[in-house]
This record gives structure tokens, C-alpha cells and sequence, in this order.
């Protein structure tokens, strides 16, 4: 075997030493960090994109103030805890001054005027969902798993709630959340203009930092939701830990029952005029005034409780740091009361049903594959940090009776996108075959460097021959140029299987970035009508 490879690593020398090189590349090869060899250099008159500067000159006017008026539409995050923290509130993704002029009706508000109470405890963040309910929020239809905002409220109870223990079973926790509720507002969207609204009425800032932004930075930044609708007023949150005074078994629904009493006696509400349902104005204390703590079911050592508000005057803007429930009450009235200020109010509640995944706003498959991923797991995988250069690879697999070529578009993405495969029976003619496919798909992709990767070359036991494809066939290309967006869709098909595939290219920036303006300026236009019939039928990559 190792005879074998330092026959073919001598070959693959004598012809990188021995390629005849043309006036426009006489640049010698070289290795690159991988170990890669570099057969071409990128066009230097083709610099990439700096989409770090682009976005950062756009963003404060994409982004903007926000009031209520426009807070629906909007990107969203789950990072936040409470989610109804304004910090979760990201970039317009739907035009809703647009969106209102065409259907008057489709955005509304309506007087609520009205205070709640809810609380409920769990015994370990695995019954933190189903205790919660949290994932009502995501309206119906759409699988979400409850990693995504487990991982966030465990972080925020562990940052609260510092004390280390041997054993996690010695715990019940608790949430208790009082809302003082204004109005709601909503965007109506109804299952029969949803492909409308995310296509005709999507902001041009969304659109345009969807392809300015790598997924994790959009993420991180934006969120992986559109709000729909909220609840405007005012909310107290409040994160209880009881340590169980006795270590013996007890069924875990009778520890959660406990625990809600602990919680409801020592939380004290009074409306300011007597009647909850028509005042968002109260009086109201967390805590007990005793010097001792004293266990109302007598199952917990201690309790101890943080809180944070969303609205009001911002004295608790952050969680508190923990205080045991014994301390002195914390006096709310004068926060309840700065609520009666409308300049003051936020989100109170949430409503179920009001986010929808930002998959709905984006048209292609890769892209939905990375936020897929994301929704099941909590996390972004994606493997970059930042976009990548552009650039071809060609790489081989030396079988027994003969060699595989492979030709590969390397995207923005780090995704590979087959040029070409091809087989050759005699395994001593790739020399040949890379000077040949160095200049065929050079003067396809002029601007792109061209690197060989001779680290894939493996020898296979068996002979194994792939059929001659392509998923981006150039003699079947079309182009279509969207009039509203000034999207460029690169239309073709795998030539195996026959599946009909776009890729999508936003703006010049991104043309250029690839050196394509020639190609596409040579291709025939599309035969479709639009791109609905284009979504319909193609599966669309973003390059």
C-alpha cells in the first residue's frame, strides 16, 4: 500500500511540474493550509464581499425604532428569558405598512384591559415543557422541539440560583408569572394568503441581510421566528427554588403540588380600585415577613425566589439575585402603578399561537435544512463562522480497474454543488484529465480559484464506477431575474435523476462573488411564469 501511494503522490507531482501553463496562469502550484493543491488563484480584480461592512451601514435603518405599531411582522428570539424581554424583538420580516394598505383588516388591536396570575412548578427541567406549556406559543402545525427553550430557561435558573448541590433530585422549582394586560395586536394571516404575504410583502431589509448574515449570525442576532401578535401592558416573573427537607421517594406530582403552595402564599395582589378585570394598577408584594421560614406543606429547608419585570419603571429590568423567601416582601405597588403610564408598558403575554417558524419567509432548501436543525436541536450546527470563499475543487478516487473524477463548486455556504463526474478505465490518465478539466471549468467559473484535492485520492478494494452527472448543467440553464426582489435563479436540473434544481443568487455582490455575470448573461431567460411556479417545482440552493 505504501508503494502505491508514493507511486501516485511521483505522479501527481511530474504533472503538476510538467502542466503546460497558458499566458493568463502561469502561477506555479502551490500546497494550501489543508494540504490542497492550488491550481489557480482567484481573479484579484474580482475581490469578495466585505458583508460585515455592507450590513453593518444598513443595519440601524433595517432595523429601526420599535413601538407597537410595528412590532408584529418582526423577526423573534428565544434567547431572552422571560420571552416576552424586548431583546427578543428583531429586524421587520413582513412590510406591514405595505401589507395593511392592500388588506386593511389584517391588522388590528383591541382593548384588553385586564390582570392574571399564573404559576406552576416542576421537578427537573425534562417537565419544565410540559409544566410550562411553553411551545403553545409556536402556532399549530409546526414541529418544534422543546430544547430550544429548555436550554434557555435552564440557563437563566442556573445564573439565579448559584448554590451548587450533590444532588439535583434535593430541588423543586417554580415560576410564577402576574400580568397586567392592555391590549392585544395581531397580524392576521390566513392560510390561504400566506404564500402571498411571504413573498409579495416581505421587508427588502430581511430579505437582503438573509444572504448578507451566515445562519448562526442571523440567529444569534435576529432570531428563527416571526411574532404574529402579542398582548401589550406589563409582567412580573418570578423563579422559586425549594430544597426538600426529607430525601425519601415521593411520586413527582405531589412534590410540584407542594410546591405551588408554597408559591401561592406568598404572593399578595389588591387592585388599586377593587375590580382586576377593568384596572392594570394594583398593589402587590412577593415574599413572606417572617424572620424564620416556615414550610406551609413542611417538605423544604428553604425556598428562595428571584424576580424580574417587563415593562413599568425598570427596577428590575434583570433578575434579582436570589433572596429566601423569609426576607423582607418586595413592594411592586410602585411599579404596578407606573403601568397606568402608557409610555411604559412592553409585552405582557405572549398568546398561543403567535410564532411562525422564519422558514415560511425563505424560499430555499439549504438554508430551511440549517434552521430545521436548529428547531430540533436548540443549537445552530452549521459549521462556519463566516462565509467562505467561492471556489472549485477537483478531486478523484483511484479504483482498481479505473478512476473517478469529481468536479465541485465550493459555495459561500461550504457546500459542494456537483459540476461534473466522470470515469476514465485507465488510472494513469489523470494527468491528462486534470489539465483538461482545469481548463473546461476554468472558463466556466473564470474568477474562481481552482484547487485539487489530492488528499481524497483513495484506493477502493473493489472497482465501483458512478454514472457521468451533474446538478449543475449549464447546457440545460436558464436564467430568471425577479422583477420584485432582483433575485437571480439559475434554472437546471440533475442530469441522473432528473430532479430540477435553482440556485439563487441575490445581487451583484453575490454575482460577483462567483464571477458568474458572464455566464448569466449568456443564458437563455426561463420558460416559467413567475416564481411561485418556480418555487412549485424547483429545488431552489442559495448560492
Amino acid at each position: 500500500m505504501k508503494k502505491i501511494w508514493s507511486v501516485l503522490a511521483l505522479s501527481s507531482l511530474v504533472w503538476l511540474c510538467g502542466c503546460n501553463k497558458t499566458d493568463e496562469d502561469k502561477s506555479i502550484p502551490i500546497a494550501d493550509d489543508e494540504g490542497d493543491i492550488i491550481l489557480r488563484e482567484r481573479d484579484p480584480d474580482y475581490p469578495l464581499t466585505d458583508y460585515v461592512a455592507e450590513r453593518l451601514t444598513n443595519r440601524l435603518n433595517i432595523v429601526g425604532d420599535i413601538y407597537f405599531g410595528n412590532m408584529v411582522g418582526r423577526s423573534f428570539k428565544v434567547a431572552d428569558y422571560p420571552l416576552e424581554s424586548l431583546k427578543n424583538i428583531g429586524i421587520r420580516v413582513i412590510d406591514i405598512d405595505k401589507y395593511s394598505d392592500d388588506y386593511p383588516d389584517a391588522y388590528y388591536s383591541v382593548p384588553i384591559k385586564e390582570s392574571r396570575s399564573t404559576s406552576f412548578s416542576f421537578y427537573g427541567f425534562d417537565r419544565y415543557e410540559t409544566k410550562s406549556q411553553v411551545k403553545d406559543v409556536i402556532k399549530d402545525g409546526y414541529q418544534i422541539n422543546c430544547l430550544l427553550f429548555k436550554i434557555g430557561t435552564e440557563k437563566t435558573y442556573s445564573k439565579v440560583f448559584t448554590e451548587e448541590s450533590s444532588s439535583e433530585a434535593e430541588y423543586i422549582y417554580g415560576e410564577m408569572n402576574i400580568k397586567f394586560c392592555d391590549r392585544k395586536y395581531e397580524l392576521f394571516m390566513p392560510e390561504y394568503l400566506k404564500n402571498e404575504i411571504l413573498y409579495k410583502y416581505l421587508s427588502p431589509g430581511f430579505v437582503k441581510f438573509t444572504y448578507y448574515y451566515t445562519p448562526k449570525e442571523f440567529i444569534d442576532s435576529f432570531g428563527a421566528f416571526i411574532l404574529t401578535k402579542f398582548i401589550s401592558g406589563g409582567k412580573v416573573t418570578g423563579l422559586f427554588r425549594g430544597k426538600r427537607k426529607y430525601s425519601q421517594y415521593i411520586e413527582k406530582t405531589v412534590l410540584e403540588k407542594n410546591m405551588n403552595t408554597e408559591m401561592s402564599v406568598c404572593i399578595s395582589e389588591k387592585s388599586s380600585d377593587g375590580n382586576d378585570s377593568e384596572s392594570i394598577s394594583s398593589n402587590l408584594s412577593i415574599g413572606k415577613s417572617t424572620q424564620k421560614f416556615v414550610s406551609e406543606t413542611n417538605q423544604f429547608r428553604k425556598i428562595e425566589f428571584s424576580i424580574n419585570t417587563v415593562g413599568g419603571l425598570p427596577v428590575y429590568a434583570n433578575f434579582t439575585d436570589a433572596r429566601e423567601l423569609c426576607a423582607p416582601t418586595v413592594d411592586l405597588s410602585t411599579w404596578c402603578n407606573s403601568l397606568s403610564n402608557e409610555s411604559n408598558l412592553a409585552i405582557a403575554e405572549l398568546p398561543a399561537g403567535c410564532l411562525i417558524p422564519i422558514t415560511e419567509a425563505i424560499e430555499e432548501d439549504n438554508l430551511k435544512e440549517i434552521l430545521y436543525e436548529y428547531y430540533k436541536t436548540g443549537t445552530c450546527v452549521w459549521p462556519l463562522t463566516k462565509f467562505e470563499e467561492p471556489k472549485i475543487y477537483l478531486s478523484k478516487k483511484i479504483l482498481q480497474e479505473g478512476t473517478q473524477y469529481y468536479t465541485h463548486l465550493v459555495t459561500r455556504y461550504g457546500e459542494d454543488v456537483l459540476i461534473r463526474t466522470r470515469y476514465l478505465p485507465d488510472n494513469n490518465d489523470y494527468d491528462r484529465y486534470y489539465s483538461e478539466e482545469r481548463q473546461r471549468v476554468g472558463a466556466l467559473f473564470p474568477h474562481l480559484a481552482i484547487h485539487a484535492r489530492n488528499s481524497l485520492a483513495v484506493i477502493y478494494p473493489q472497482s465501483f464506477q458512478e454514472a457521468d452527472r451533474s446538478e449543475f448543467d449549464v447546457d440545460f440553464m436558464r436564467r430568471y431575474v425577479d422583477p420584485l426582489t432582483g433575485k437571480t435563479y439559475l434554472l437546471t436540473h440533475d442530469d441522473v435523476s432528473g430532479e430540477l434544481i435553482g440556485y439563487t443568487l441575490f445581487d451583484s455582490r453575490i454575482i460577483n462573488d462567483y464571477g458568474l455575470a458572464e455566464l448569466i448573461a449568456s443564458l437563455p431567460e426561463a420558460d416559467v411564469s413567475g416564481v411561485a411556479e418556480i418555487r412549485k417545482k424547483y429545488r431552489l440552493i442559495a448560492l
